[in-house]
C-alpha cells in the first residue's frame, strides 16, 4: 500500500481522484485508508512513509472537514477505547507507588512554602486564574 500526504489528498479529492476515505480504527487511534483510481492510499504525516494518526474519529473529522471530504466510512472494528484508560491508570498508578514510596524514605523533594506559592500561582496563570 502506498502513502498519500494531507495536501496530496486534498488535490486528488479537488480533481475527483478520491473514491472513498475510511477512517479505520487501530486499537485507540485512527488512521485513513484512502481509495483512487491507482488503489489503495494510506494517509501519511508530510514528506515521510508513517500513517498519521488521530486520536479520535472527532479530531480526523475536523481534519477532513477543511479538506473538503464529507462522506467516510468508519471501520471500529480494531477500537480498543479503554487502552488509552488502561495506559493513563499505569502510567498514574506508578506516580502514586513512586510518591508513596518517597514519603516512606523520605526522598520526596519538599518544597518551601515561597516556592510552592510561585508554582501555584504560574500553575493558576497558565489555566487563565487568578
Amino acid at each position: 500500500m502506498e502513502y498519500m500526504t494531507a495536501l496530496e489528498l486534498q488535490q486528488a479529492y479537488a480533481i475527483g481522484d478520491v473514491l472513498s476515505v475510511a477512517l479505520v480504527a487501530r486499537h485507540d487511534v485512527f488512521g485513513m485508508r484512502i481509495s483512487t483510481p491507482g488503489g489503495l492510499r494510506i494517509l501519511s504525516a508530510d514528506a515521510i512513509d508513517q500513517p498519521l494518526r488521530f486520536q479520535s474519529p472527532a479530531e480526523a473529522s475536523a481534519f477532513l472537514h477543511q479538506i473538503g471530504l464529507e462522506n467516510v466510512e468508519l471501520d471500529v472494528d480494531s477500537w480498543r477505547a479503554d487502552l488509552r484508560a488502561q495506559r493513563y491508570d499505569a502510567w498514574l498508578a506508578a506516580k502514586v507507588e513512586s510518591s508513596l514510596a518517597g514519603l516512606k524514605d523520605s526522598s520526596n523533594r519538599v518544597f518551601p512554602p515561597d516556592e510552592w506559592a510561585a508554582i501555584r500561582a504560574a500553575k493558576a496563570a497558565k489555566r487563565g486564574a487568578s
